[in-house]
Parts: C-alpha cells; structure tokens; sequence
C-alpha cells in the first residue's frame, strides 16, 4: 500500500505561524504564600515570555487529621464556656 494514500490531499498552500500547547501543571509545596502569589500575579513568568493561566487553585492539608482533633478540641472548650455563660453551675457542680 502507497503511503501517500493516507496523506492528506493538501490542494491550497498553507503558512504554519505556529502551535499552541496547553499543560496542567501540578505544584506540591509547603510554601504556600509563593506558590499562590505565583498563581495569583504570574508577571514573573510573563516577563520570560511564559504564559501562564490558571483556572482555579486547590489547597491539600496533609494533617487533616492533627487539624480536625485540634478544632474538636478547642469547639468543645468553647462551648462549655459559652454554656456556662448561658447556665452557671453552682460552685459545688463545677468541675
């Protein structure tokens, strides 16, 4: 079979002025501030003639679960207290 069949049949020249690439970019830094303010204000870039768009930013927050203890902890403290603003116990009752 001639490989010529599976070439286009190209009938009008055509100038070829250039491509357009479009990538994801994934960052993962414990420097947040830098990476967002890269994000948010990519003059840096542009002045090297880097295009850089973003479409959203997303936040991953490794110590969940150290986080979610720590705020249990602290909510319920303060909800004790705000009870207890709200409903004082006798000083006998009060642990």
């Amino acid at each position: 079979m001639d490989e010529q069949n599976h070439l286009p049949n190209l009938k009008v020249p055509f100038l070829l002025l250039g491509y357009t690439l479009r990538q994801s970019l994934f960052v993962i830094s414990e420097v947040i501030e830098k990476v967002e303010n890269l994000a948010l204000n990519p003059d840096e870039l542009l002045e090297s003639n880097i295009f850089f768009q973003t479409s959203s930013l997303e936040y991953f927050y490794s110590k969940i679960d150290l986080l979610k203890k720590d705020l249990l902890t602290k909510a319920t403290k303060n909800a004790r207290e705000r009870a207890e603003k709200i409903l004082p116990l006798p000083s006998m009752l009060n642990f």
